[in-house]
């Protein structure tokens, strides 16, 4: 069977791709792999003894974030398709920003689903209304704490190793190398003269 961790990665992967603008050929086959792989890690979590309720949140959050994707990108029309969060768990859109859900899962959830929520924060999208909520949460969750502003650290001065003076030996070589060479040249000149 395979791993939540797995699974999740590979729907961060897919979303990374819609957020590149990656072409999706068809919206009803993208939607129903998504299901198949966002009902296979509601059931691989719930099999590692999760609460259920809490894998519930965590997966309509990811059905959420999947269909905020979607309608950035325009690909469906409003009634035509249902969203995956609707479809999957009956759940309308959001009423709470995704930050604010995500906290809410952080300080209650434990074990995988701690792990996976601190997977999904660093990878959550940057809207930018919730900037502010989203850096102080990155702060006090991602192990070792992010700065809230990151400088880069100052260059060391890195200086170029001697360079030994150039000796009789070489200096004796040049003449040497660049005869041969016209020589080479010469004689290829004349085979091709023949040939």
């Amino acid at each position: 069977m395979v791993s939540a961790e797995t699974l999740l990665q590979q729907l961060l992967y897919v979303d990374s791709l819609l957020a590149m603008d990656g072409i999706i050929p068809s919206h009803s086959q993208y939607q129903d792999r998504m299901g198949r792989i966002i009902v296979a890690l509601d059931t691989a979590l719930c099999e590692n003894a999760t609460s259920p309720v809490q894998v519930k949140h965590f997966c309509t959050l990811l059905c959420q974030l999947i269909d905020w994707r979607l309608r950035g990108r325009s690909l469906r029309s409003p009634g035509y398709w249902p969203t995956l969060a609707q479809h999957l768990y009956g759940v309308e859109e959001p009423q709470e920003p995704f930050s604010t859900q995500l906290e809410a899962l952080l300080s209650t959830s434990t074990g995988e689903l701690l792990k996976l929520s601190k997977m999904l924060l660093v990878w959550l999208p940057s809207i930018e209304e919730e900037q502010g909520q989203l850096a102080k949460l990155m702060a006090d969750w991602c192990e070792p704490p992010l700065p809230l502003a990151w400088t880069p650290p100052a260059e060391a001065e890195i200086l170029p190793p001697p360079v030994a003076p150039p000796t009789l030996r070489s200096k004796a070589r040049f003449p040497l190398v660049c005869g041969g060479m016209l020589m080479a040249l010469t004689l290829l000149w004349f085979y091709l003269k023949t040939w």
